[in-house]
C-alpha cells in the first residue's frame, strides 16, 4: 500500500478502482485499497502561492483566509477551506482545489509504465480478451481531463444543469472567474462521507442506507440513460450525505470530484440497454449471451455453461432484494 501510495496518480487511481472490483479481486486485497480513497498524501500550501495569486489577480475577487490544512486530498489535487470576497457576494466560505506540483509528469510516467504493461499481456491469448492496452488509452484520456480543473468546473456545471430540479443531489459549482488549469474555487459542501454508511459508525441505520441506495441508483440511471453524461468516479471519499430531520428532503447526496466522466457511443448505449434490461427483468442466461456476443474477444469455450452461470449469479442477487449488505453491484453488472 505504502509502495502505491508513494507512486503517481495513475496508479493510485488504478488501486482506488481495484478496490471497488469485489468480484475480480480478493476482498482483502479491495479493503486495503480502499483506503486509497481519502486521506492521500499533500503538498505544502505555499508550492500553489503562485497558482492561487494568478488565479486572483484576474478577478475582482480576493482571497481574504486560506487553511493550511487541506480537508481532503486525491491523487491529483488537495482541497482546502477559504474565505473570499466577491463585489456581488461579499465574503462566502469556499472550497480551493489546487493541483499537485510535477502531478503532470508523474502522471505520464505512470501511463507509459500501464502501457507497456498492456503490451505485454496483449501477447497473451488467454488474457487477450481483457483489451488491457485498449483500457490504459482509455484511462490515459479519463485521468488526463482531471489534469485540468478548468474542465472539471464545466463538468460540475452540466451536472448542476442536468440534476437542477433535484432536492436530494447536489453539486459543487465553480466561481467564475476563480477557476484556472491549476485552481478551481467552488461552493463549499458541508456533508458526511458515506463511507461512514458503508462500513463506518452509521452502517445499522437501514432506512438512511435505502434512501441513500434509491438516491444513487436513481441518478446513476440517469446519467446512464437520460444524460448519457455519466460520473467516472464516485467511490465513497467523493460523496457527502447530509440529514435534516423534518427538512424537505431529509437525506440528500452531494457528489463531488467530477473531473473524471464518460459519454456512451451510441453503440455502448444500445449495449448497455439490452444487457440492464436482461438483468432487471431476471433474463440471467440472455445478459450472459450478450456478453458474449458483445465482448471485443474472449476464450468462453463453453458459451452454454457460462449464461447458465451468469443466470445462477442474476437470480442470486434478485433474491436478495437487493440488500446493500449482501450483494456487490459489481456481481451483476
Amino acid at each position: 500500500l505504502g509502495a502505491i501510495e508513494s507512486s503517481g496518480p495513475a496508479l493510485i487511481k488504478f488501486a482506488q478502482w481495484t478496490a471497488t472490483r469485489t468480484d475480480m479481486f480478493p476482498a482483502e486485497l479491495c479493503l486495503r485499497f480502499s483506503l486509497l480513497q481519502s486521506g492521500a498524501r499533500t503538498h505544502q500550501l505555499s508550492a500553489s502561492k503562485a497558482n492561487l495569486e494568478e488565479v486572483f489577480a484576474g478577478s475582482a475577487g480576493t482571497l481574504v483566509s486560506i487553511e493550511e490544512t487541506p480537508v481532503g486530498s486525491g491523487c491529483i489535487a488537495q482541497v482546502h477551506r477559504a474565505v473570499i470576497s466577491t463585489p456581488d457576494k461579499g465574503e462566502q466560505k469556499v472550497a480551493i482545489k489546487l493541483l499537485h506540483p510535477g502531478v503532470l509528469e508523474l502522471t505520464r510516467l505512470d501511463v507509459d509504465l500501464l502501457r507497456s504493461l498492456g503490451d505485454v499481456v496483449d501477447l497473451v491469448p488467454m488474457l487477450r480478451w481483457l483489451s488491457l492496452r485498449e483500457s490504459v488509452e482509455e484511462f490515459s484520456t479519463l485521468i488526463g481531463s482531471q489534469l485540468d480543473l478548468r474542465l472539471e468546473a464545466e463538468n460540475l456545471e452540466r451536472f448542476a444543469s442536468d440534476f437542477a430540479s433535484w432536492k436530494d443531489l447536489s453539486f459543487p459549482l465553480p466561481i467564475r472567474p476563480l477557476v484556472s488549469n491549476a485552481v478551481l474555487v467552488e461552493t463549499f459542501q458541508d456533508g458526511v462521507p458515506l463511507a461512514e454508511w458503508i462500513k463506518g459508525p452509521r452502517s445499522e441505520e437501514t432506512e438512511t442506507k435505502r434512501e441513500l441506495a434509491r438516491i444513487g441508483v436513481r441518478s446513476f440511471l440517469h446519467m446512464c440513460f437520460r444524460h448519457n453524461f455519466i460520473h467516472g468516479d464516485l467511490h465513497p471519499g467523493n460523496i457527502l450525505v447530509n440529514i435534516s430531520p423534518g427538512g424537505d428532503p431529509v437525506v440528500s447526496m452531494t457528489m463531488l470530484d467530477a473531473g473524471i466522466t464518460t459519454e456512451l457511443t451510441e453503440r455502448d448505449r444500445r449495449n448497455f440497454r439490452a444487457l440492464f434490461s436482461a438483468i432487471v427483468q431476471g433474463n440471467g442466461e440472455e445478459a450472459g449471451r450478450l456478453m458474449i456476443s458483445h465482448a471485443r474477444a474472449h476464450e468462453c469455450k463453453d458459451p452454454d455453461a457460462f449464461c447458465a452461470a451468469i443466470g445462477a449469479l442474476v437470480d442470486q442477487a434478485l433474491t436478495t432484494n437487493l440488500s446493500l449488505g449482501k450483494i456487490q453491484a459489481g456481481k451483476i453488472l
